[in-house]
């Protein structure tokens, strides 16, 4: 066997992984919590009545970053986060059924 034999071997490039199992790359984790107070109101008749509503969605405020960017043509962007969930909604409502 020579030195400069090939033969059995592969060349390394850039940019792959090679025999690392699929989604090996984790990213952040999410927190959210969300919450709803309601309270029901009887309008006269028993097929109708109201109902006051308050919600609230990521209540604790969490910041949910999104995945990092797995796109290896875009070498300089790996890893990096772009995206963040939504911020604490608060809202009210009042619905009503006949």
């Amino acid at each position: 066997m020579t030195g400069d034999s090939t033969h059995g071997k592969q060349r390394r490039t850039n940019f792959r992984y090679g025999a690392s199992r699929v989604n090996i790359q984790r990213g952040p984790d999410s927190q959210n919590l969300d919450a709803i107070l309601s309270k029901s109101f009887r309008l006269g008749k028993e097929s109708r009545w109201r109902q006051f509503r308050f919600e609230g969605f990521n209540v604790l405020n969490h910041a949910n970053f999104g995945q990092p960017n797995g796109n290896i043509n875009q070498p300089t962007q790996v890893g990096r986060i772009f995206r963040a969930g939504a911020p604490r909604i608060l809202q009210l409502a009042l619905k009503l059924n006949f």
